[in-house]
């Protein structure tokens, strides 16, 4: 019940039907056992799982034009103390937006030094977390591994031709990615859409909603953190979360 693939489609569904294969059966990732099985009971299409995130706090509402700017401040409160956190939206407008409002906080009144525009229009240096949109075989991190789509990065520094030198946010593995690939293959990272980020584990996410969203965008938001995933939707009722 994940989001299937853009291009590669359901191939390994059909291999595992095929030939056979291994099925996972425990979730480890994350801190709270209660939160592994709501993120199973989401993916089932409970909706009593929507009460184990009614009940701990995990939904919060508002009008549409506060909601960015709370889900910037819980991150900023996540990272303040130490933990890995990643914003969410479903659309790319929204993703662009959170981005924007997160580098001008980190940058706060401090000198952005050199620079290179993004894909997305916006602009990183060093200090900024990016993510990686496309995988680049040919750009090896080590033996075994390279540059791939949805990993996340921190940027260590600018070259003079527009190339970043970055360093893996998960593995510390370290790499150089030309100026080509950051035009055109590369975003900011405080932020990600649903789909972008169904690959990544980090400690918190805060995710905004539109409502429109399906089961499956939902249970990818739901199930990216170990410690704490939150939701914020904009509603025209009363408050109540429920």
């Amino acid at each position: 019940q994940q989001l299937a693939s853009v291009q590669a489609g359901g191939v390994l569904r059909d291999l595992a039907t095929a030939v056979g294969a291994v099925s996972l059966s425990e979730l480890m990732r994350f801190a709270d056992p209660a939160e592994a099985a709501a993120t199973l009971a989401v993916r089932d299409g409970e909706r009593s799982a929507l009460g184990f995130y009614l009940d701990r706090q995990r939904v919060h509402v508002g009008d549409s034009g506060s909601l960015a700017q709370q889900v910037l401040q819980a991150w900023v409160t996540d990272r303040q103390q130490g933990r890995d956190s990643l914003m969410l939206a479903s659309t790319s407008k929204a993703v662009t937006e959170l981005n924007a409002m997160a580098r001008i906080h980190r940058l706060g009144d401090t000198d952005e030094g050199p620079r290179v525009m993004l894909r997305s229009g916006l602009h990183a240096s060093a200090g900024d977390v990016i993510l990686t949109r496309r995988n680049d075989r040919r750009n090896r991190t080590s033996s075994t591994d390279w540059v791939k789509n949805g990993d996340r990065w921190l940027v260590q520094a600018v070259d003079a031709d527009g190339a970043l030198r970055v360093i893996h946010l998960g593995s510390g593995k370290r790499a150089r990615l030309g100026p080509d690939y950051v035009a055109g293959q590369v975003d900011l990272g405080y932020a990600s859409t649903i789909h972008s980020a169904q690959g990544v584990t980090t400690d918190t996410t805060h995710t905004l909603l539109s409502g429109l969203e399906s089961r499956q965008l939902l249970y990818v938001a739901a199930s990216r953190g170990r410690v704490s995933n939150h939701v914020y939707l904009s509603t025209s009722g009363d408050g109540d979360e429920h």
